[in-house]
């Protein structure tokens, strides 16, 4: 899809051979070549043989009605991907690490995309030429919080290291339809790795539904570690399926639903309602709701000027990542709001635009230094903003950040004073969902830890060892790698000798 490119003219499929491809104003002999993929009107095909500027030949009939008419076409060019896993082999070969994104592309789906197999292949062809090779695959989750806004948080989730069953290596080199049967194999063990590494729901109501479980979870028990956090995840992944139609659930996702309803109605959050609305006096809000609103004026006005002059900035960051949003949402078919593009373009358009400001802003002051300062103060000031004016608007990024934080503890402080009923059913309808969550939860065993889910998706005839299986990763630059991306308290894979690893078979 990245290298597709509209063709010029228009094409027409001939409806007596069906295989016919005739153009209108084209240039098959320069743009199109065999292999080469088509697409008109809905229809799509490979190409067998170019014939002319105006004539080409499919491989075979497409499927689907045929258009009556004359239709604008998309070329998606075939890509030989023989030098790309030439480069990977060489590179897992010198025991470097080669970082893969098996969905093929970025979305913004509430679970993964159907993955490509070149993961597989490119892992069987490795260890085909090299069969000495340690392979490992090693399943990483990235868990994002809020990913399309500007310096949001995310976490990664460092699966079990996976190595290559002997018997798919040999299938694979049999060739065929062994090697398409290995290849679908061992990607079925990569995607049972990353599903326990990765929150997968079916739309984004239950993985809202499963973000305010665990925020009622861990503020009701107790903070949980990053290690329970992922056992948690990893076992409503896994078992939400289950009970997903059950009386209980229904119960909880209505009970959510009104909540998050009455927390939106408010400007509130539910962290507020616990740690403001819980643990305080009225005579203490009121108190806090003037130190802090003067708190907030002391801010705005010691940034103003700083807050003025990013506010371009802020604007066309905001506009074009939107709107490059939009237009990927309707040139993709898997993207659903387009914010997984939205901090990319944030990023683009800020790196031409912050420094481009810097020297526009530098030059405007040192024309008014020039005009109004005397010497030698009007180089001095000259030089003084050049300079200092990126640690300024540094310094009042971060305040920015204790200015939002401040704004959002008024809202529930005013309701506090203002509607005092307001905090008795809050606090009641939090206390009776807490309640119902930790029965749901608890009946369910989802934060006792499982065997692994790919043990139990794979069956007893996988033994789930580092011997076996799930082997530790060989190299030393790898285990420290591994290591420092582990959650804190998590379990790092023991580190076994490369000449003690042998290959992994399945009994």
């Amino acid at each position: 899809q990245d290298v597709a490119f509209n063709g010029v003219g228009l094409v027409f499929l001939s409806p007596e051979d069906g295989t016919t491809l005739q153009g209108q104003g084209t240039r098959f002999a320069s743009s199109v070549r065999k292999g080469d993929g088509v697409s008109w009107g809905g229809l799509a095909a490979t190409v067998d043989e170019v014939l002319t500027d105006e004539t080409l030949r499919l491989k075979k009939r497409p499927e689907g009605a045929l258009p009556g008419s004359w239709l604008p076409f998309k070329v998606t060019p075939q890509i030989d991907h023989g030098v790309m896993f030439s480069h990977v082999h060489s590179a897992l070969a010198k025991g470097k690490a080669v970082g893969i994104f098996p969905e093929g592309g970025s979305h913004d789906q509430p679970s993964l995309l159907p993955l490509k197999a070149g993961i597989a292949i490119a892992a069987l062809g490795a260890i085909a030429k090299h069969s000495d090779m340690p392979l490992r695959i090693v399943p990483v989750g990235l868990h994002y919080f809020s990913g399309h806004r500007f310096r949001s948080r995310v976490f990664l989730d460092i699966g079990e290291p996976l190595c290559i069953p002997a018997d798919l290596v040999a299938l694979y080199t049999s060739g065929g339809e062994a090697k398409r049967e290995a290849t679908a194999s061992l990607m079925a063990l990569v995607e049972t790795a990353l599903a326990a590494v990765t929150v997968s729901a079916p739309d984004y109501n239950t993985l809202e539904f499963f973000w305010m479980m665990r925020r009622l979870v861990k503020t009701g028990s107790g903070a949980m570690s990053l290690p329970e956090q992922v056992t948690f995840t990893r076992n409503f992944s896994t078992g939400y399926e289950r009970v997903k139609d059950t009386e209980l659930v229904s119960h909880a996702r209505e009970m959510t639903r009104d909540y998050s309803k009455t927390l939106k109605s408010l400007g509130l959050r539910d962290y507020q309602v616990v740690h403001v609305l819980n643990n305080i006096t009225r005579r203490r809000a009121a108190w806090l709701l003037v130190v802090r609103t003067l708190l907030l004026l002391g801010f705005v006005a010691c940034f103003l000027p700083m807050l003025i002059l990013g506010l371009p900035v802020y604007i066309l960051t905001r506009f074009v990542s939107w709107r490059k949003a939009r237009q990927a949402v309707k040139a993709s078919s898997v993207k659903l709001h387009g914010r997984d593009v939205v901090a990319t373009w944030k990023l683009m358009v800020a790196l031409i635009l912050v420094p481009s400001l810097w020297v526009i802003y530098s030059f405007i002051t040192c024309v008014w230094a020039a005009v109004y300062a005397a010497p030698p103060w009007d180089t001095e000031i000259c030089l003084l903003f050049f300079f200092l004016s990126p640690f300024v608007f540094y310094v009042a990024i971060l305040a920015g950040d204790r200015m939002m934080l401040v704004a959002r503890s008024l809202p529930p402080l005013a309701i506090f004073l203002l509607y005092p009923s307001y905090k008795e059913k809050l606090l009641r309808q939090r206390k009776e969902l807490l309640e119902l969550m930790h029965e749901l939860v608890d009946g369910n065993g989802w934060r006792e830890p499982h065997t692994s889910s790919v043990a139990s998706r794979l069956g007893s005839t996988l033994p789930m060892d580092v011997e076996s299986f799930a082997c530790a990763t060989g190299g030393e630059s790898d285990l420290v790698a591994t290591e420092r991306l582990m959650p804190s308290g998590a379990s790092t894979p023991s580190k076994a000798p490369r000449e003690a690893q042998g290959p992994c078979k399945l009994s």
